[in-house]
C-alpha cells in the first residue's frame, strides 16, 4: 500500500482557473524543471538508510497560472496519472501542508484529490507549494541565486519529506525507520538563550567562524584539508566552552517544568531540523541543483542556527566519507539519549580519525 506522498503545488491567480487546459500545465517549464530534478533523485545514493524519494508518491499541481484544476501524480514506479480538479489548495504557512490520516493540517486539499487519495488508500501526504521561494521575493535575483533560493524546491521537498516519512511516520506507528524518543521539542527560539545573549554571543561568533571555515575549505579548497580539520576541532572546543558558560541557563520546554540545558535543546533541534536540512541540501548538492558556493551561502543564512550547524557537521562527514555518514546518521536515529546526537557523533568522528 502506498502511504507516503509529496504534493508539489504551483500557485497562480484563481481568476483564470479553467481558462487553459492541462496540456499547458504538463508542458510548463516550472513543472518540467521539478520533474527533471526529481528524476535525478532516483539515481541518488543513499544519504539516509531507507529514505528515498521514490519510496513514496508525488503529486504535482499548479494553482497559480490557471492550472489549479490539473494534477500530475507520479507513483513509485514512475507511472504518471492526471487528476482533474475544480478547486484549489490553501496553505496556512504559504508553502506546504501535511496531510496525515486523511486530514489536512495546514490548509485545504481539493475534494477531488482527497477522494482520489482515499480511493488509492494513500493516507499520508506532504502538500508542497512550488512558488517563487518566499525568502527570494524581495531581493535581487543574483542574491537569491547565490544562496540557491532561486531554485530551492528540491531542497525543501526532501527536507519536509524526511520529516513526514521518518519522524511523523514513526510517531504514527510505522517503526520501519527508528527515531529517538528524546526528541521532545523545546521552545524553538533557543537562540535568545543559547546564541545571542551576552554570555553566549562571544563564543557563538567564534563557533560560527570555525564552522564556516571547515565547510568552505572542504568544498572549495580541498587541498588544505588539514586546515579544515583544525577549524572543525576549534568548532568543537568553542562549542564546549559556550555550553560551559551557559550551564545555568534553561531553555523553556513543555516537557520539563524546569526547562532544559542549551546543550540538550540544541541536540534536539539539530536532530529535528539540522538533519532534515542535511538531507535536503546534500541531495541538492549531489544532483547539482545547488553548487558548493550556494551551499556555503545557504550556511551563512542563519535561520535558526541549529538548522545550519546540524547540516554542516553531517555534510562535512559525508563529503569525506559517505558510507561513514550513513553509519553515523543511523547511530543518531537509534540513540537512546540526547547526548549521542549530531554534535557528539561529529566530535567522535573528528577525534577518532587521523586524516
Amino acid at each position: 500500500m502506498v502511504k507516503y506522498l509529496v504534493i508539489l503545488v504551483f500557485l497562480f491567480d484563481a481568476y483564470a482557473l479553467a481558462q487553459k487546459d492541462c496540456k499547458d500545465f504538463f508542458n510548463s517549464s516550472s513543472l518540467n524543471s521539478v520533474k527533471a530534478q526529481y528524476k535525478k533523485l532516483l539515481e541518488l545514493p543513499f544519504i539516509w538508510k531507507n529514505y528515498r524519494p521514490e519510496n513514496y508518491t508525488t503529486v504535482l499541481t499548479n494553482t497559480e497560472d490557471s492550472f489549479g484544476h490539473c494534477a500530475v501524480i507520479i507513483d513509485p514506479s514512475q507511472n504518471i496519472v492526471e487528476v482533474p480538479m475544480a478547486n484549489t489548495f490553501t496553505f496556512t504557512n504559504g508553502l506546504y501542508n501535511f496531510y496525515l490520516g486523511n486530514q489536512s493540517l495546514a490548509g485545504s486539499v481539493p475534494v477531488e484529490l482527497d477522494n482520489f487519495l482515499k480511493k488509492k488508500k494513500i493516507s499520508t501526504a506532504l502538500i508542497y507549494n512550488v512558488i517563487k521561494f518566499p525568502e527570494s521575493k524581495d531581493i535581487p535575483d543574483y542574491i537569491a541565486h547565490l544562496s540557491g533560493r532561486d531554485d530551492f524546491h528540491l531542497n525543501v521537498i526532501v527536507h519536509e519529506g524526511f520529516h513526514l516519512n521518518i519522524k511523523f511516520a514513526n510517531l504514527s506507528g510505522d517503526k520501519t525507520n527508528p527515531w529517538p524518543t528524546w526528541d521532545l521539542q523545546p521552545e524553538r527560539d533557543i537562540g535568545k538563550n543559547c546564541y545571542s545573549n551576552e554570555i553566549a554571543k562571544p563564543f557563538w561568533e567564534k563557533e560560527k567562524n570555525a564552522l564556516n571555515a571547515f565547510v568552505k575549505i572542504l568544498l572549495l579548497d580541498r587541498s588544505n584539508l588539514k586546515l579544515a580539520i583544525t577549524a572543525a576541532r576549534d568548532f568543537i572546543k568553542i562549542r564546549k566552552q559556550r555550553y560551559e558558560s551557559l550551564k545555568d541557563i534553561r531553555v523553556p520546554s513543555k516537557f520539563n517544568p524546569n526547562g532544559i540545558s542549551c546543550s540538550e535543546a540544541e541536540s534536539i533541534m539539530e536532530l529535528e531540523e539540522g538533519m532534515a536540512d542535511y538531507l535536503g541540501t546534500t541531495a541538492s548538492l549531489v544532483i547539482g541543483s545547488m553548487s558548493p558556493l550556494q551551499v556555503i551561502e545557504h550556511l551563512s543564512d542563519y535561520h535558526d542556527w541549529y538548522y545550519r550547524s546540524g547540516l554542516a557537521q553531517l555534510l562535512f562527514i559525508y563529503k569525506l566519507a559517505p558510507e561513514k555518514a550513513l553509519e553515523i546518521t543511523g547511530k543518531i536515529s537509534n540513540a537512546s539519549i540526547w547526548e549521542n546526537g549530531v554534535f557528539n557523533q561529529f566530535e567522535n568522528y573528528i577525534n577518532q580519525n587521523s586524516f
